[in-house]
């Protein structure tokens, strides 16, 4: 994870104007700490709901796989679109 955030952050650096880094990076770093907690507070729902871990912890990991896999789909769009500093 922590090379993916490194990637996105750059290429958002990138793209910014440079009077709105700032704003950007807290922006990225609010997103990124407010998917952590969603996603946490997803799992333990999870693990509530379908009661043992032996049975919510399948039900986990094939949802990552489905988001691990809609990243590698929506991944081409980005392809051209980087502006040279």
């Amino acid at each position: 994870m922590g090379l993916g955030f490194s990637s996105i952050a750059f290429l958002l650096l990138r793209q910014s104007e440079q009077h709105e880094t700032g704003f950007h990076t807290s922006a990225a770093q609010i997103a990124d700490q407010l998917g952590t907690a969603a996603l946490i507070g997803a799992g333990g729902a999870a693990l509530a709901l379908l009661g043992a871990p032996a049975v919510a912890l399948p039900v986990l990991i094939a949802v990552l796989v489905v988001l691990g896999l809609t990243g590698v789909l929506a991944a081409p769009r980005t392809v051209g679109r980087t502006t040279s500093v």
